[in-house]
């Protein structure tokens, strides 16, 4: 296993620097050749393109620095004893620029997790037909205004009126949409939280205890080697040009994979961290993405017109002009990029990527280009 934290530059003397740039690289090109003869015999060309890459690396690293050491000790990777460690204390610019900017700094091969007792959680399982779905998300959008920080929602349309079980199929037409309301506390809590959603014309469902994996699972598996084409954007609120949208893009689903998900953004997702963060939406209120999925590559230009023509509806609604970046199509424009980190973090962005990855070596994403260039 390879470590970000053993990549990166330091404020140590030049030669060390260039040598850990070097061995980030080296590193790079070991993780993709280790991972490749994992599905692929050594024959086959997948895994001979991977390793000529790496070898190439290795004689530029000789051809450079002459004698060198690569171990591996655990799950970090040393290079002249070179490892570092990147966190709030030791490296501040690059900590905040993960914290958002993800696979433009690095990749993360380890995670520390701080736990804490969940306690009591509620679901409110609700659906409204499809011509009840203006004011199903009139009501949610009223609600979570003013609601407490352990209440969030997750809207999907076009579905159906049951979730299926496990793994199944869904059964009946897909002309209803569902409205999750998740509450982190007693079961008096969240009936006060949710009491509104009563009141919504043709409204099913109701209130009920879940586990943390059953709220993990709730949305079940989606098949592999499914089409997809995600867009959307993070909107100011749920207002009335929104909704409206939303209503018509889940009427207008062609695909019976398609759905337009709707994710409010409540509690602690409000909140900048301590140390900042390089993610600078929070201010939305909702997350509003079209998600295209389909199987047959012929139905390409109708399914990626429907997700833009979605977007397009819901941009003048939108915070920034921009969506959630983990959520961006492959054919993401670098000004939707910038825009979805804002200008004055994108800068500073661009200057950390300048300190840490230069040449641009982590480029196969939403870039962020290296500054002063």
């Amino acid at each position: 296993m390879t470590d970000a934290r053993a990549v990166s530059p330091t404020r140590q003397d030049e030669g060390a620097t260039r040598l850990i740039l070097q061995g980030r690289n080296l590193a790079i090109q070991l993780c993709v050749l280790l991972r490749t003869a994992r599905i692929h015999d050594v024959g086959n060309v997948a895994f001979q393109g991977p390793l000529s890459s790496f070898i190439e690396t290795v004689d530029q690293m000789w051809t450079a620095e002459g004698d060198y050491k690569l171990q591996a000790v655990g799950d970090f990777l040393y290079l002249n004893q070179h490892r570092l460690r990147v966190d709030a204390s030791s490296h501040p610019d690059l900590f905040w620029a993960l914290r958002g900017g993800g696979g433009n700094f690095g990749v993360v091969t380890e995670f520390v997790f701080g736990l804490h007792p969940l306690g009591e959680i509620h679901v409110g399982a609700f659906a409204v037909p499809l011509a009840d779905a203006a004011a199903g998300l009139e009501r949610v959008a009223a609600i979570m205004r003013d609601a407490p920080p352990e209440l969030m929602f997750m809207i999907v349309g076009p579905t159906t009126e049951m979730r299926p079980e496990s793994d199944a199929e869904p059964v009946g037409p897909r002309d209803w949409v569902r409205l999750f309301g998740v509450y982190h506390g007693p079961l008096a809590g969240a009936e006060a939280a949710m009491s509104a959603m009563h009141g919504i014309p043709n409204v099913s469902g109701g209130i009920m205890p879940i586990t943390y994996p059953e709220l993990q699972a709730i949305s079940g598996l989606m098949p592999f080697g499914l089409r997809h084409y995600w867009k959307g954007h993070l909107v100011r609120d749920l207002d009335e040009p929104a909704i409206a949208a939303a209503v018509a893009g889940m009427a207008t689903a062609t695909s019976q994979a398609s759905f337009l998900l709707l994710e409010a953004i409540s509690g602690r997702g409000r909140i900048e961290p301590d140390g900042g963060a390089a993610f600078g939406q929070r201010a939305a209120r909702w997350n509003a993405s079209a998600l295209a999925i389909w199987e047959d590559l012929a139905d390409d230009e109708e399914q990626i017109a429907w997700a833009r023509g979605v977007a397009d509806g819901l941009a003048g609604s939108s915070l920034t002009g921009a969506g959630y970046g983990n959520y961006a199509p492959i054919d993401e424009t670098a000004d939707r990029v910038r825009r979805g980190f804002g200008d004055e973090r994108f800068e500073r962005l661009t200057q950390v990527k300048r300190r840490y990855d230069p040449d641009n070596v982590f480029r196969f994403n939403h870039n962020i280009p290296p500054g002063g260039r």
